[in-house]
């Protein structure tokens, strides 16, 4: 009889236990919306957006003017001028998303969504283009989908997610909240990288945070990938119901394209080989095939990137920089440009 006592109270026990984890997980996942409630406000369908007509100014040393002017419109994008709900006429529609290298370390002005409208809107037809830059930090797979369906009645005939691999997946298995393994792993691992570094290398969370996750638990590589090809397969369907493009640009991290005198150092205090620093290209390579089974089209500015001589990313915080912001613009242009105009009728703007 005891034991049966002791054994229901150990089961309520760790019940509460993991539950309490899971909330504090969340708590901490969440800060952010407590500390720059300035910038993003909850959201119950996208998970958090960004707060409508702010303009924050950042001092940024490596930018040529010295600072960066963050600013958002009527309903919260990153664009200086408001966004109506209801779509022009003879326009294309493009929304786009992603997390803070879309939402973008620059002007608004400079990142490749807006430089892509730009570009778009050179060529002389009869559709204009507006391209539409919903990119917001704290982002991942399962924000890009409540954000599509919190947008919808945007009517965009393209959507586009950018995914940085660089931390996408570590941040999907963050989500995953529901799941007590990853919150165990989790746990586990921000409790060995607090007590390892009090002060963390540059660019910790831009890539390598989730190098040293996944080599330490090799297990969660697949349910990362699980996570972020069910929710695009989501994002697919509501597309293909709503008649809108679907394209995914593939991101790559700072230390897998730049040249970077301290990569040595990093490396070694991290205790990371060059395979394993080579993991999130993996993760990268897993999901474009993926996509390529889904007849999702990915764009991939890699090479393009790898091949550069100028740095692309800042090195304050490893996001991308005004010159990499351009590179992918013209990358994801160069793919999307021949195919979009044709897909679509000039007269109505919408998807034939």
């Amino acid at each position: 009889m005891r034991t049966t006592i002791f054994k229901g109270f150990l089961v309520v026990f760790l019940l509460g236990i993991t539950g309490f984890g899971l909330y504090k997980l969340r708590e901490h996942q969440h800060h952010f919306l407590q500390r720059e409630s300035d910038y993003y406000r909850p959201d119950p369908q996208a998970g958090h957006i960004h707060q409508p007509f702010v303009h924050r100014v950042v001092r940024w040393n490596e930018h040529p003017t010295g600072e960066i002017r963050m600013i958002t419109n009527n309903l919260g994008f990153r664009e200086d001028r408001d966004t109506r709900i209801e779509k022009p006429a003879n326009t294309l529609r493009i929304l786009a998303t992603g997390d803070s290298h879309t939402d973008g370390v620059v002007n608004n002005h400079e990142s490749f969504i807006n430089r892509l409208e730009e570009k778009l809107n050179r060529d002389p037809a009869a559709l204009s283009f507006e391209v539409i830059n919903g990119g917001t930090g704290y982002y991942t797979f399962q924000h890009y989908q409540g954000f599509l369906e919190k947008w919808s009645s945007l009517q965009p005939d393209v959507y586009i997610v950018t995914v940085f691999t660089g931390n996408d997946f570590i941040e999907a298995v963050k989500e995953d909240t529901r799941n007590y393994q990853v919150m165990r792993s989790l746990k586990r691992f921000y409790n060995r990288m607090w007590l390892r570094w009090q002060a963390p290398p540059s660019g910790l969370s831009q890539g390598l945070a989730q190098l040293v996750y996944f080599r330490s638990f090799p297990e969660m590589r697949d349910a990362a990938v699980s996570i972020a090809t069910s929710r695009l397969s989501a994002i697919g369907e509501l597309c293909r119901k709503q008649g809108i493009s679907l394209w995914v640009v593939l991101l790559p991290a700072k230390f897998d394209v730049d040249p970077m005198a301290d990569l040595d150092q990093i490396m070694d205090a991290l205790d990371l080989s060059e395979e394993e620093m080579q993991g999130n290209r993996h993760l990268a390579s897993q999901l474009k095939q993926a996509l390529e089974r889904m007849n999702i089209p990915a764009i991939d500015p890699y090479d393009r990137m790898k091949a550069e001589t100028r740095p692309l990313y800042w090195n304050a915080d490893h996001h991308l920089s005004d010159a990499g912001h351009a590179l992918v613009a013209n990358q994801v242009y160069d793919m999307i440009a021949p195919i979009i105009g044709k897909s679509f009728d000039v007269d109505r703007g919408s998807s034939e």
